[in-house]
Protein backbone atom coordinates (compact mmCIF):
# COMPACT_ATOMS: atom_id res chain seq x y z
CA UNK A 1 0.00 0.00 0.00
CA UNK A 2 1.33 3.41 -0.95
CA UNK A 3 0.05 6.28 1.19
CA UNK A 4 -1.41 9.31 -0.54
CA UNK A 5 -3.40 12.35 0.42
CA UNK A 6 -5.92 14.74 -1.11
CA UNK A 7 -4.47 16.43 -4.16
CA UNK A 8 -2.40 13.43 -5.25
CA UNK A 9 -3.18 12.31 -8.77
CA UNK A 10 -4.31 8.76 -9.44
CA UNK A 11 -4.73 7.44 -12.98
CA UNK A 12 -7.10 4.52 -13.42
CA UNK A 13 -5.22 1.23 -13.36
CA UNK A 14 -2.09 2.69 -11.78
CA UNK A 15 -0.88 2.55 -8.21
CA UNK A 16 -1.35 5.89 -6.43
CA UNK A 17 1.83 7.78 -5.69
CA UNK A 18 2.20 10.29 -2.92
CA UNK A 19 3.58 13.70 -3.66
CA UNK A 20 5.36 14.46 -0.43
CA UNK A 21 8.61 16.12 0.39
CA UNK A 22 9.26 13.89 3.40
CA UNK A 23 12.39 11.84 2.94
CA UNK A 24 11.85 9.41 5.81
CA UNK A 25 9.06 6.85 5.89
CA UNK A 26 7.84 4.64 8.70
CA UNK A 27 9.15 1.13 8.09
CA UNK A 28 5.90 -0.58 9.15
CA UNK A 29 3.30 1.67 7.51
CA UNK A 30 5.23 3.35 4.73
CA UNK A 31 3.74 6.68 5.72
CA UNK A 32 5.95 9.75 5.79
CA UNK A 33 7.50 10.47 9.20
CA UNK A 34 7.30 13.99 10.49
CA UNK A 35 10.82 14.82 11.56
CA UNK A 36 9.44 16.93 14.40
CA UNK A 37 7.81 13.83 15.91
CA UNK A 38 11.20 12.17 16.28
CA UNK A 39 11.89 14.54 19.16
CA UNK A 40 8.64 13.69 20.95
CA UNK A 41 10.48 12.25 23.93
CA UNK A 42 12.38 15.49 24.41
CA UNK A 43 9.20 17.53 23.93
CA UNK A 44 7.29 15.32 26.39
CA UNK A 45 10.02 15.68 28.97
CA UNK A 46 9.99 19.45 28.56
CA UNK A 47 6.20 19.52 28.82
CA UNK A 48 6.35 17.42 31.99
CA UNK A 49 8.88 19.80 33.49
CA UNK A 50 6.68 22.78 32.63
CA UNK A 51 3.43 21.23 33.85
CA UNK A 52 1.73 21.57 37.20
CA UNK A 53 -0.94 19.59 38.96
CA UNK A 54 -4.06 21.51 39.85
CA UNK A 55 -6.85 20.63 42.26
CA UNK A 56 -10.49 21.17 41.39
CA UNK A 57 -12.73 21.05 44.44
CA UNK A 58 -16.46 20.77 43.80
CA UNK A 59 -19.35 20.75 46.20
CA UNK A 60 -22.93 19.84 45.47
CA UNK A 61 -26.18 19.90 47.43
CA UNK A 62 -24.74 21.93 50.30
CA UNK A 63 -28.30 23.01 51.26
CA UNK A 64 -27.19 25.95 53.40
CA UNK A 65 -25.53 23.67 55.96
CA UNK A 66 -23.26 26.28 57.51
CA UNK A 67 -23.25 24.49 60.87
CA UNK A 68 -21.94 20.98 61.39
CA UNK A 69 -24.60 18.45 62.29
CA UNK A 70 -23.91 16.09 65.20
CA UNK A 71 -25.21 13.18 63.12
CA UNK A 72 -22.36 13.68 60.67
CA UNK A 73 -24.75 14.17 57.78
CA UNK A 74 -23.42 17.65 57.00
CA UNK A 75 -19.84 18.66 57.78
CA UNK A 76 -20.55 22.39 58.01
CA UNK A 77 -18.77 25.24 56.28
CA UNK A 78 -15.79 25.28 58.68
CA UNK A 79 -14.75 21.71 57.80
CA UNK A 80 -15.21 22.33 54.08
CA UNK A 81 -13.09 25.49 54.34
CA UNK A 82 -10.43 23.59 56.30
CA UNK A 83 -10.24 20.87 53.66
CA UNK A 84 -9.86 23.46 50.90
CA UNK A 85 -7.13 25.25 52.88
CA UNK A 86 -5.23 21.96 53.18
CA UNK A 87 -5.41 21.52 49.40
CA UNK A 88 -4.17 25.09 48.89
CA UNK A 89 -1.13 24.19 50.98
CA UNK A 90 -0.50 21.11 48.83
CA UNK A 91 -1.22 22.44 45.30
CA UNK A 92 -0.12 25.65 43.63
CA UNK A 93 -3.48 25.98 41.89
CA UNK A 94 -6.81 25.13 43.56
CA UNK A 95 -10.15 25.87 41.89
CA UNK A 96 -13.28 25.80 44.05
CA UNK A 97 -16.63 25.35 42.27
CA UNK A 98 -20.18 24.27 43.07
CA UNK A 99 -22.60 22.10 41.14
CA UNK A 100 -25.44 24.03 42.76
CA UNK A 101 -28.26 23.54 45.25
CA UNK A 102 -26.30 25.29 47.97
CA UNK A 103 -28.88 27.62 49.55
CA UNK A 104 -32.27 26.08 50.33
CA UNK A 105 -32.33 23.81 53.36
CA UNK A 106 -31.19 25.40 56.62
CA UNK A 107 -32.96 28.05 58.68
CA UNK A 108 -29.89 30.34 58.58
CA UNK A 109 -29.67 30.19 54.81
CA UNK A 110 -33.43 30.47 54.28
CA UNK A 111 -33.84 33.48 56.60
CA UNK A 112 -30.94 35.35 54.97
CA UNK A 113 -32.10 34.34 51.48
CA UNK A 114 -28.78 32.60 50.90
CA UNK A 115 -26.66 35.64 51.70
CA UNK A 116 -24.93 33.90 54.64
CA UNK A 117 -23.94 31.02 52.38
CA UNK A 118 -22.78 33.38 49.62
CA UNK A 119 -20.56 35.30 52.04
CA UNK A 120 -18.94 32.10 53.31
CA UNK A 121 -18.39 30.63 49.85
CA UNK A 122 -16.96 33.90 48.51
CA UNK A 123 -14.57 34.09 51.48
CA UNK A 124 -13.44 30.56 50.60
CA UNK A 125 -12.68 31.64 47.01
CA UNK A 126 -15.50 29.98 45.08
CA UNK A 127 -14.89 30.70 41.38
CA UNK A 128 -18.03 29.36 39.73
CA UNK A 129 -21.38 27.85 40.60
CA UNK A 130 -24.51 26.46 39.04
CA UNK A 131 -27.68 27.80 40.58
Amino acid sequence: MIPFSAGDEVTEGEEPTATTSAEKKDEETGFPVDEKSENKTDASATAAEDSETIAVVAISDFHGSLLEEKTGKNPGIAKVAGAIDELKDEYSSVHFISAGDQYQGSAISNLTKGESVNEALEAMGMEASAI
